[in-house]
């Protein structure tokens, strides 16, 4: 029997992170038979999960405070000895998962700009997992070429008569390209810039000089109690925040562990007050 046209219809994804892979494995579980295209600027998946245990860190065995390139030569050289103990590179990764949030606090703020540049894909692909029934699914997607992995720079967006265009730039190259699809979804995720993405409320906040937006364009400002910074720099007494928007401070807040600990603070804080 034939299927429906929606069931072939051609779409496209901004993006390769998680969001992107829930969006295709729910299209392919449901039968979708059309092509899919994945554009992001490495065009990298998450790498699976696996069975593994954390690795037992404490702050005197990371380097606090050191620059990105000797924090990156620790890490490389941890994920080896490890292996060579028989370990996984997911036990290490897990184990710094406690510490993410004060290693980003402590470090420069020329390595921050550094990492979010070249490294912060590679994290969030090792971070920020699929599961295995997942990776499989996609990865025979692939296989087929029903899937197709795109590395490029995303330019824009163009609506046209039965669809949209992806306009992009592939790496390496200096022409630019287009994807046309029936639809298109922005799986970039939240680090964007709260000036061009935030809400109606985040906009007037920075409007009126309640709030400013960090130095990297991360996000807006927060002090370490998760207060938000004015346009001078001073937390206000009475606007704190919860979760992503705080991502310029903390870094790692977007998984439930974390946004708990950090409510459980807030918490206290508010109640010692």
């Amino acid at each position: 029997t034939s299927l429906p046209s929606e069931a072939r219809a051609t779409v496209a994804f901004v993006g390769c992170g998680l969001t992107m892979v829930d969006w295709v494995a729910s299209l392919l579980q449901r039968g979708h038979a059309g092509p899919l295209f994945a554009l992001s600027r490495r065009g990298l998946l998450p790498q699976p999960h696996a069975a593994s245990t954390p690795l037992r860190l404490s702050v005197a065995d990371i380097p606090v405070g050191s620059s990105l390139l000797f924090l990156m030569r620790w890490l490389r050289n941890l994920v080896r000895s490890h292996a060579a103990r028989g370990g996984d590179w997911r036990d290490v990764v897990d184990g710094i998962r406690p510490h993410t949030q004060m290693l980003w606090r402590h470090l420069p703020q020329p390595s921050r700009r550094q990492f979010l540049r070249h490294l912060a894909t590679f994290w969030d692909m090792h971070r920020h997992r699929m599961p295995p029934a997942t990776a499989e699914l996609l990865s025979r997607a692939l296989a087929t070429g029903q899937l197709t992995l795109i590395r490029g720079a995303f330019l824009s967006a163009e609506a046209g008569e039965t669809g949209v265009v992806l306009n992009y730039r592939q790496r390496g190259s200096q022409t630019t390209d287009g994807i046309k699809a029936d639809l298109a979804l922005d799986c970039r995720g939240i680090r964007r810039s709260p000036q061009e993405t935030g809400t109606p409320y985040i906009r007037d906040l920075l409007r009126r000089g309640l709030a400013k937006v960090d130095s990297l364009d991360l996000g807006l400002c927060f002090d370490e109690q998760a207060r938000l910074c004015d346009a001078s720099g001073r937390p206000h007494k009475q606007i704190f925040g919860i979760g992503p928007v705080t991502r310029a401070a903390f870094w790692e807040i977007t998984a439930v562990p974390d946004i708990r600990e950090q409510a459980a603070r807030l918490a206290s804080t508010l109640a010692a007050e």
